[in-house]
């Protein structure tokens, strides 16, 4: 079967065909293993990967054979699926519009964000019974005014917008800060030490005979130790050995032995108990 009968199949067809790098089976249309696009053959609905598009040009490809086989009585609905739902994804793109529209000289977007929120109207109504709350509160605050109005309004909403993303951002940094700390806490055994997301150094822990290193790194403690007192004396370390590791790279602030640097700070503190 050629690609554009797999498109074809797709829309008319639940059961399974495979073409060049294309396929589907049931509601759901594939580029190579990336999921594309899924269908509702009784509400007359397809919702498109755009990513998926931009992997390649034989995705590229397979968009276009997928948009030439949609009948015209389809509603069809693109967007980024990782930038969240539609309508989520439709109002940063109506903001940025917006943003671009107060800046605007000679070309005027007020077309395309008429026809956005009109889109997003024809998204909420099919989907009513599955829009989030949250989608409903960013649903009605693009389609309770005018585009006259949120032009004027465009740098409240802007600065909204911008401050809704840096919250996100700031929640995002706070669970992955959550989830170092509870690795390094598991790695040292204890949780005195402070994840530093911005600490360019790996840490190091000392169990009975051997140094461990937060990269999976064992070397003897005996050894690094004296490596350690003749970096203190100022002594050329370069090109020292360390178990099977070679020190490439010295400087105040940090060693480099192998592929793995640790900081003078995090030597001081692990190492300077047993001088």
């Amino acid at each position: 079967m050629n690609n554009s009968q797999v498109a074809h199949h797709f829309i008319y067809e639940s059961s399974e065909a495979q073409g060049s790098n294309f396929s589907c089976n049931g509601s759901k249309l594939y580029s190579y293993s990336s999921l594309m696009a899924t269908i509702d053959r009784e509400k007359k609905i397809i919702l498109i990967d755009e990513r998926i598009s931009h992997y390649s040009n034989s995705s590229q490809k397979h968009r276009s054979h997928l948009l030439r086989a949609i009948p015209s009585d389809y509603s069809v609905f693109e967007w980024y699926w990782k930038d969240g739902s539609f309508v989520e994804a439709q109002y940063n793109v109506i903001l940025n519009l917006i943003e671009k529209q107060s800046r605007a000289r000679k070309v005027d977007y007020s077309n395309q964000i008429a026809k956005l929120i009109n889109l997003c109207n024809k998204y909420v109504e099919l989907f009513q019974e599955e829009i989030s709350s949250e989608d409903h509160i960013l649903f009605d605050q693009i389609n309770t005014i005018d585009i006259h109005e949120l032009l004027l309004s465009s740098q409240h909403l802007i600065e909204a917008s911008r401050a809704r993303i840096m919250a996100l951002k700031v929640k995002e940094q706070e669970k992955h800060q959550e989830s170092r700390q509870k690795e390094l806490n598991k790695f040292l055994g204890h949780s005195n030490v402070i994840y530093d997301p911005n600490y360019n150094s790996v840490y190091l822990k000392v169990i009975e005979d051997k140094l461990y290193t937060s990269n999976s790194i064992t070397v003897k403690v005996m050894e690094a130790i004296t490596l350690y007192k003749a970096y203190l004396a100022g002594k050329n370390i370069l090109n020292a050995r360390l178990g099977h590791y070679v020190v490439g790279k010295v400087s105040k602030e940090s060693v480099t032995i192998g592929c793995t640097t640790i900081s003078a700070i995090e030597l001081n503190r692990v190492l300077s108990k047993y001088l």
